[in-house]
């Protein structure tokens, strides 16, 4: 708009004065281009030549033609002026102008408004004693003064210097037409004016003060959208840079645990033991505090494009009942599962990695800070056509005023001592990121000393009840624990050009008794007949990744099995593994899970 544009310029007055009557001295330059703008547009020259019309109309038969017709052309000058003066101006204060171009507008202004004041001031020279058209007169002079007072954006120097001259020509005939009492008639008038002239300079200053807040408030927005663009693009670094980061953070990692876990397969007395236990325990927390901090970094940067999953809703409650159930056993808790009868054939539509993440993190908290002995609910209710999960726990509770302060990361209540057996402050962020990913809405209930309750209600689209008969779910078969005769005389080829995380997961397989052979380009890779598994990275030391050649590999030789292992873990890249139909671990990897994996893909 022309009038925000204006009010933009960062022009300041040369003689600032509150008292002034011009504009360009009683206001900034931008706000005097804006009230200029405002004036010009408002002005309506037609409206002058059309009253003229009518005016002289009415009095031609009072015999005065010549002053008639003198007075109409005068009147048709004023209009053109008026129209050049409008169309001039609008266009050129439709962009910033320097503070000597809009005095000389504001000048201008002046001088168009002594033309209307000799314009309708000289009207009362048509006035005769006794005349009925008087009143006519009058009411039209009376009529045009306080129109012009809705033109008071021009300035109170326009204004004033208009309402003076019109005031003085009209008073002039006054004595020969109200001989008796001309006098209280030009009281009168002079009050008429001044009234009208307060009015104009309370006009012209809340005008004035709307203006600056319009600024200020642009300023402000402008401001603010900096503000906001500089902290995206910060955020936007951060992620870039833990993107860049975590491939080769995560090497170093992957290759501890591996080496850990092949060094406790190898006899030992208690010490050694002992130590390789604390090894692997520091691995596992650093592996997973790292983990959680990509997480969280992924929920935070507004990348990621949940994606819906269809599963029935008891067997995602029945696999949280036997994931958690040996953690539950070890810390002498028991975890129970209550889903609403109603629900016994509902489907869960949402993106499953999200939720599973939630509620992952809502148990393994429940576990955690809950007594020995205490138990773990997991309830499923359907409230209002939507689905209500809810983890409650029977720890010591959290006061109130530390319910938001929770959901912030790396914040622990009752742990001083930043014990990694109590995790590391990152669970119940990622959980409300990823609620507000979901569009879930989250609920904390919790009273110091009873325990806590979690409550996430999904929205309504994410809960269907399809109309068949219920089935029945077969029960899942406790895993079993992997032995070393599980995975003897595997052949595995190991496709990894990072010297550490080769020898660590080379020695690693070969304490479980597999055969690796060892490529670090896949250049190298010539067949898969004698392979039985291959661990591919995606990062590799050609113009193609490891999903193109795993996918040619495992195409071309269909009796061998691959799995992805990388620390490429972006959404494009695990978009990428699934069309492919290939499995992607990310690194670090629980050897525990690498295990199973590889004896899954051998079956």
């Amino acid at each position: 708009m022309p009038y925000r544009e204006a009010i933009r310029s960062r022009h300041e007055p040369d003689m600032p004065g509150p008292s002034s009557l011009f504009n360009h001295r009683r206001y900034p330059a931008g706000t005097q281009q804006a009230l200029l703008l405002i004036g010009v547009s408002g002005l309506r020259p037609w409206i002058s030549l059309l009253l003229a019309c009518l005016l002289v109309s009415a009095c031609a038969d009072n015999g005065r033609t010549t002053l008639a017709i003198a007075w109409w052309c005068l009147a048709l000058a004023s209009t053109l002026a008026g129209m050049a003066y409008r169309r001039h101006w609008q266009r050129r204060l439709s962009r910033p102008q320097p503070p000597e171009v809009l005095r000389r507008g504001e000048y201008w202004g002046i001088a168009y408004a002594l033309l209307l004041a000799i314009l309708w001031g000289s009207i009362s020279q048509f006035m005769q004693p006794e005349d009925d058209a008087n009143l006519l007169l009058a009411m039209t002079y009376f009529g045009v003064c306080a129109a012009s007072a809705s033109l008071s954006a021009l300035g109170m120097a326009n204004i004033s210097a208009g309402a003076l001259l019109a005031f003085i020509l009209f008073s002039l005939p006054m004595p020969r037409i109200y001989p008796t009492h001309w006098s209280w008639f030009v009281v009168m008038l002079a009050f008429y004016h001044l009234v009208l002239l307060i009015g104009v300079r309370q006009r012209l200053d809340m005008m004035a003060r709307n203006l600056e807040l319009t600024r200020s408030q642009e300023d402000l927005l402008l401001a603010q959208r900096q503000e906001t663009a500089r902290a995206n693009r910060a955020n936007q670094d951060k992620s870039a840079f833990l993107a860049a980061a975590s491939h080769d953070l995560r090497q170093p990692v992957h290759a501890i645990m591996l080496l850990g876990h092949a060094l406790q397969m190898r006899p030992q007395d208690d010490a050694s033991r002992q130590l390789v236990t604390q090894i692997l325990s520091a691995g596992k927390a650093l592996s997973d505090q790292f983990n959680s901090l990509m997480e969280l970094s992924r929920l935070e940067s507004g990348k990621y494009a949940p994606s819906r999953q269809t599963l029935p809703l008891r067997d995602f409650l029945e696999r949280k009942r036997e994931g958690f159930r040996e953690v539950a056993a070890s810390r002498g808790m028991s975890l129970r599962v209550r889903p609403d009868r109603r629900l016994a054939r509902a489907q869960l539509s949402t993106d499953l990695s999200l939720l599973n993440r939630i509620i992952d993190n809502l148990l393994d908290n429940a576990l955690k800070f809950s007594p020995a002995g205490g138990r773990v609910l997991l309830t499923a209710r359907r409230r209002q056509g939507r689905l209500c999960l809810a983890v409650l726990d029977q720890g010591s509770g959290i006061p109130a005023e530390a319910r938001e302060r929770i959901f912030l990361p790396h914040v622990q209540l009752d742990n001083p001592a930043r014990d990694r057996a109590r995790g590391i402050g990152l669970g119940l962020s990622i959980v409300k990121e990823a609620a507000q990913l979901l569009g879930a809405e989250l609920r904390l209930n919790s009273r110091p000393g009873r325990g806590s309750g979690f409550l996430l209600t999904l929205p309504a689209d994410m809960l269907e009840l399809p109309d068949r008969p219920e089935t029945t779910p077969a029960p899942h078969a406790p895993a079993k624990p992997v032995r070393s005769a599980d995975l003897h005389d595997l052949r595995l080829l190991i496709v990894e050009d990072d010297p550490m995380v080769a020898h660590a997961l080379r020695h690693w397989a070969t304490s479980w008794g597999m055969r690796v052979s060892h490529h670090a380009h896949p250049g190298e890779v010539d067949s898969l007949r004698d392979v039985d598994l291959v661990i591919c990275d995606i990062r590799l030391p050609d113009d193609r990744d490891g999903i193109d050649w795993l996918s040619q590999w495992l195409a071309a030789w269909p009796d061998t099995a691959g799995l992805l292992v990388s620390g490429e873990a972006g959404e494009a890249v695990q978009e990428r593994a699934e069309q492919e139909g290939l499995l992607l671990l990310a690194k670090p990897v629980d050897p525990d899970l690498l295990l199973r994996t590889l004896l899954r893909l051998k079956r």
